[in-house]
Parts: structure tokens; C-alpha cells; sequence
């Protein structure tokens, strides 16, 4: 975020992603020297967040662990666990900035239905393709992805053929950032399958660029 300056000025690190905390902590060896001219801010992936993860940073440091969590529920449960953690009262979200979004009028989205998400299970395309079963044939569905723990689009198409998804469903994976924003200005309605979240910004880009949004009701998202 910024390097350190002069006169002891600190600098900030903002690492985001437990997995990424590891990698940090991994690649700098011992915090100690890091935090001596840094604050690291932890910013967590999931809600709740590993508490694994956050324990080995307490573990490994001295001074305050700020953590940057994915749901503000959560910041009372995460500064109970040591006097040392603070938690930052902000979203991921609040950093989306509403202008990078366009939308266009009703009449002009051609798209029934967008999910953004990586093609891991843990998204639940299943529950997705078990309702479009029931649905009519002529609905546009466009699905955006990326591979995420082993799993690709070819796995998406084996759960479509399964499920026996009567409507032609449009994949595109791992396409940049502007091409998923126009999508999301064309699309009517816009999902979240997943029953654990973290920030999701996809439901933020979603809700600025016009569409609806359907979330589980069970589902704990940031």
C-alpha cells in the first residue's frame, strides 16, 4: 500500500487471503524485522475466517495483528480471541468504485441470467443446473469462471450433461475485468450459489451494474 519513509514514518502491507498470510510469512522468515517499519493489515477470504491462520500470525509477531475481515459480524468474535488483534471495520466492497460499472435499461439486457464465480464445487453449479432443469430452454445463462483447485470448465459441461440443462449455456473462464462488467450491465439477474463467502465482490459489481441478486438464504456472505 505504501513504503516506509523517513523519520520512522511506517509503511503498510496489506497481504489479503489466508493462504497468501503463509506465503508471507513463508517468504519473509521471522515478522519481527518486517513489522519493525511495516503494518501488516491481514485481510481474510472467507467467513468466518481460518483461524488457523490468524493464530500462526499471532504466533510469529509481538506487536498488533490488524485484520481485515470479510464479514463486520465477525469483528467482535476475531478481537476476543487475543488483546493483540484489531479488527478494521470496513469491506472489501467499499473499495469498488460504482463508476466502473455501467447499466443499461431493461429493455437493452439480452442476458436472463449471469454467475460470476470459480468453477471449484464449493460454488455449487449443481444447485444452479438442478433448478435450471425446470426452467424454459430459451433463457440466456452466462457463466464466468476460472480453475480453482483442480477443477475447469471441462468439469462445468460434465455437470451440465449430467443434470441434462436444457438451455444453452454460454462458459467463458478468465476473461479481464472490463469484459465481466459489460456482462454485468447486460445481465437481468445475477446468483450466488455458494453457501460460504468471503467479501464477494461479484454481489457488489452485480448490485452497481443493475441487476437483481439472489444469495442462499443459508449462506454466510460478507
Amino acid at each position: 500500500v505504501k513504503a516506509s519513509g523517513a523519520d520512522g514514518e511506517r509503511g503498510a502491507i496489506y497481504c489479503q487471503f489466508e493462504y497468501n498470510w503463509g506465503r508471507l510469512m513463508e517468504g519473509v522468515g521471522p515478522l519481527a524485522p518486517l513489522l519493525r517499519d511495516y503494518d501488516v493489515i491481514w485481510g481474510a477470504s472467507w467467513s468466518p475466517l481460518e483461524y488457523l491462520a490468524l493464530a500462526r500470525v499471532l504466533a510469529t509477531s509481538d506487536g498488533p495483528v490488524y485484520v481485515h475481515p470479510a464479514n463486520l459480524g465477525e469483528i467482535a468474535r476475531i478481537e476476543a480471541l487475543h488483546p493483540r488483534v484489531r479488527g478494521i471495520p470496513q469491506l472489501a466492497g467499499e473499495f469498488q468504485d460504482p463508476e466502473a460499472a455501467s447499466s443499461l435499461p431493461a429493455e437493452q439486457r439480452d442476458i436472463d441470467l449471469l454467475v460470476v464465480s470459480n468453477w471449484a464445487p464449493f460454488k455449487r453449479h449443481w444447485d444452479l443446473f438442478n433448478a435450471l432443469r425446470d426452467m424454459p430452454a430459451d433463457l440466456r445463462i452466462v457463466l464466468v469462471g476460472q480453475p480453482e483447485s483442480g477443477y475447469g470448465m471441462a468439469d462445468i459441461r460434465e455437470l451440465m450433461r449430467l443434470y441434462r440443462v436444457p438451455q444453452q449455456i454460454e462458459l467463458r473462464q478468465s476473461i479481464p475485468l472490463d469484459e465481466v462488467h459489460r456482462l454485468q450491465s447486460r445481465s437481468k439477474a445475477s446468483a450466488v450459489f455458494s453457501r460460504r463467502e468471503g467479501q464477494c465482490i461479484a454481489a457488489v459489481e452485480a448490485l452497481f451494474a443493475g441487476a437483481s441478486l439472489g444469495l442462499r438464504r443459508d449462506a454466510m456472505v460478507g
